[in-house]
């Protein structure tokens, strides 16, 4: 029995808010440019659930301004359906303050994610693989061969790696407190019973601990005095870290008129916003300034045996998060080890994917959570920030530009 291939142009692995990105990259650049190549030269796109992503679990605020969650979606072409009075986009565009990440933002990148899979389904040389989660890619010499769990083979020339992260565990810390220890994620997604578990901890008058000063750890936190309407005593949230956290400003003369310290390695050269990507905004921000979470600082990395995990109920990690890497092979059968660091692959100026020789790999890339690009002078960030750059607004106007310009080239 002759085995079945599927050939397209593009394969598109993942079903998150960075996949459907690089179509809304490509038809900000050009209306008509997603659905003439569909059309034409095929698109397929694999995912096991192809809607708003991770960001649909997020029980909290976001970090972001609210039309930085729209900024990237195009008001013409097959995305304009989206912008109709009083839509999801619009009230986006129009909202001041913080909005809620599972409420206001997930339906509507679920929204426009729905009409993407529409147009890339309706057309003659695509296809939707949804309920399919790929688990290698085989490089050859013009063409990549994409495998799922259910045995579908789908060849393609270009492969986008879309595939979102999870959050890093400490494997230490998780064997000396058991199930006292907890992920950030656990509590802003309310997932297991985290929340329930920590707060009832704090009412009781004991004390939890954070390592890390990141925007999970202290989103958790904020989470956390949103439960116990702020009713918490000094000191009974601890946060350990060697970083003390940095906070956004819009500008530097916002970030002086409250007496905020900073240099010019903390300020984005495109936009002038200090902290712009690394800063804490909305509540957790304000969790950060709450003056009775403790905060210690150490010199060198966090161990469990730290006195400031002593009486602890609970100790919560926000280390960042890892890419669930699909493993890619040469076209000898032989698997690539990709660069990664802090468990996040590397990808060069153009969004390809590195092995660890620094070398790119020929037409496959990466974007979002797990694949995010470094800060540069051209696509902005402050030089302070070690991070890679994320977020909706970022897959759009950044990584997925990039990336849309290097597969629909000049359409």
């Amino acid at each position: 029995m002759t085995e079945r291939v599927e050939k397209y142009h593009t394969a598109i692995v993942g079903g998150g808010s960075a996949a459907t990105g690089v179509l809304v990259a490509a038809e900000a650049r050009k209306p008509g440019t997603v659905q003439g190549f569909a059309n034409t030269k095929g698109i397929a796109w694999i995912a096991d659930t192809i809607g708003a992503g991770r960001i649909a679990d997020y029980r909290i605020n976001g970090n972001s301004d609210p039309g930085d969650f729209v900024e990237g979606t195009p008001q013409t072409g097959v995305f304009g359906r989206l912008w109709t009075r009083g839509s999801r986009a619009q009230l986006l565009h129009d909202a001041s303050g913080s909005v809620r990440l599972a409420g206001d933002v997930a339906p509507f990148l679920a929204e426009r994610a729905s009409v993407a899979k529409e147009v890339v389904g309706s057309a003659s040389a695509s296809d939707v693989y949804e309920g399919e989660k790929a688990t290698r890619v085989n490089l050859k010499r013009k063409k990549r061969t994409v495998t799922t769990e259910s045995g579908r083979k789908v060849k393609a020339k270009r492969v986008v790696l879309a595939t979102g992260g999870k959050e890093k565990e400490l494997p230490d810390f998780k064997e000396r407190f058991g199930e006292q220890y907890k992920l950030s994620s656990e509590i802003i997604t309310e997932s297991d019973t985290a929340l329930e578990d920590i707060t009832g901890a704090l009412r009781a008058g004991k004390k939890v601990a954070f390592v890390a000063a990141s925007h999970s750890t202290y989103a958790a936190i904020a989470k956390i005095l949103g439960e116990l309407g702020g009713n918490i005593e000094q000191g009974q949230i601890v946060v350990i870290s060697k970083k003390e956290p940095l906070l956004y400003f819009k500008n530097g003369e916002e970030a002086q008129q409250v007496g905020y310290e900073y240099t010019s390695e903390n300020v984005c050269p495109k936009t002038g916003k200090v902290n712009r990507f690394g800063g804490l905004r909305n509540d957790a921000k304000d969790a950060a300034l709450d003056p009775r979470i403790e905060f210690v600082k150490v010199d060198q990395s966090v161990t469990p045996d730290h006195e400031a995990f002593t009486g602890a109920a609970y100790v919560v990690s926000g280390i960042g998060y890892e890419t669930n890497l699909v493993t890619i092979y040469n076209k000898k059968g032989k698997k690539i080890d990709i660069q990664s660091s802090d468990g996040q692959v590397e990808v060069d100026h153009k969004g390809r994917v590195l092995d660890t020789n620094g070398k790119r790999i020929k037409r496959v890339y990466g974007t979002g959570l797990g694949y995010g690009p470094r800060p540069t002078r051209d696509l902005g960030g402050e030089p302070a920030f070690s991070g890679r750059l994320d977020g909706v607004n970022v897959q759009d106007t950044i990584s997925g530009k990039i990336i849309a310009k290097q597969i629909f080239g000049k359409r």
